[in-house]
């Protein structure tokens, strides 16, 4: 094998270790320290590969293979997000005769149990004397909605950013009249 068919062969075998540590945590630095680069240049060399055509279409390739194996689509995020957005505190409650909401959890479905962030159960009282009762204290805790709303109506555009610019009134007709000056 030539001398430059080996350099060649071993600059692709780093390219591709590169990429799968690349794809780990998206540091650059620490992907060109584990395909073998020197750790002084590791962020200049990263900063290189990264703007490589092939180096960007192998991590694509690698970032849509990972996906796909961990099946976390566009539908699947945008599932979890409704999910979260969409939640009711009816979905983990029972309210009894007096307006009390007691936590049930006892019909739960997979999908409401995705916006449940924690549950607590704090336990007083109940020595064991009879004079004092037990109590549980259930605190349940949903994901904040606002949030996973937010997320949806940016994905649907029902939420845009207006930027107004104030103060160029009148410079298009400044810029017409200094070329106009250079020009004579």
């Amino acid at each position: 094998m030539k001398p430059s068919t080996r350099l060649r062969k071993k600059a692709q075998q780093r390219y591709e270790l590169f990429c799968r540590a690349y794809i780990i945590d998206l540091n650059g630095s620490n992907a060109a320290v584990a395909a073998g680069y020197s750790a002084r240049t590791a962020r200049s060399t990263a900063s290189t590969l990264l703007t490589k055509p092939n180096i960007q279409a192998r991590i694509a390739e690698l970032v849509a293979e990972k996906t796909q194996k961990l099946d976390i689509g566009a539908d699947r995020t945008l599932k979890e997000i409704s999910l979260l957005a969409f939640s009711n505190s009816l979905d983990y409650m029972k309210v009894n005769e007096e307006g009390q909401a007691d936590v049930d959890l006892s019909n739960l479905t997979r999908e409401q149990a995705a916006a449940i962030e924690e549950i607590t159960v704090d336990a007083t009282g109940g020595t064991g004397d009879g004079e004092r009762r037990r109590v549980l204290r259930t605190r349940l805790k949903i994901a904040k909605k606002s949030d996973a709303l937010t997320l949806l109506a940016k994905y649907h555009k029902l939420l845009t950013e207006v930027v107004k610019h104030e103060g160029l009134e009148g410079l298009a007709d400044l810029v017409r009249a200094r070329r106009k000056q250079a020009g004579a």
